[in-house]
């Protein structure tokens, strides 16, 4: 640096604008700069080391919730097979034991089906109302086939009142 100038030697005899002073303080400036930056990222991977170890902790917690609601699970369904392999059968009421007695002797017609709550077939399709149709006179006189003619086919059926 020249005595009395903010310039250097060879600055002066290159003509050029010099920079001396400005890069101590460039350079401290800099040193600064990455300084904080380091900090920061000290800071940021302490916080991200933080977060992972939560995470993981997270995850392993969910991985126990899971294993042990899976084994609470497979413990009710096998205390449900238990307690359904230890109930006996329902007794049998004293009317379904007299009915499947008489059926077992060939009576036909004995069941009660409004009991039983089995609603009989309804051929005759839906809106039919069949509530006073005999079903017990129907199966005790053979079925669809005793009105049958000689060859087989079923009569037509009439469409009116049954006048004429």
């Amino acid at each position: 640096m020249m005595v009395g100038s903010n310039k250097c030697s060879n600055c002066v005899r290159a003509g050029k604008q010099c920079s001396g002073p400005n890069v101590a303080d460039a350079l401290l400036s800099n040193l600064s700069e990455q300084e904080k930056v380091a900090r920061d990222i000290e800071e940021t991977e302490r916080v991200l080391a933080e977060t992972l170890s939560r995470l993981s902790r997270l995850r392993s917690h969910q991985r126990s919730l899971r294993e042990r609601g899976a084994e609470t699970f497979r413990r009710g369904m096998v205390g449900l097979e238990e307690e359904e392999e230890a109930e006996p059968d329902p007794p049998m009421s004293v009317e379904q034991s007299l009915v499947g007695q008489a059926q077992a002797l060939g009576a036909s017609g004995v069941v009660d089906w409004e009991f039983s709550g089995v609603v009989p077939y309804n051929s005759a399709g839906p809106g039919v109302d069949l509530g006073s149709f005999d079903f017990d006179a129907f199966l005790q006189s053979g079925g669809p086939s005793a009105g049958q003619g000689s060859s087989g086919e079923t009569p037509p059926v009439s469409q009116g009142s049954g006048g004429s």
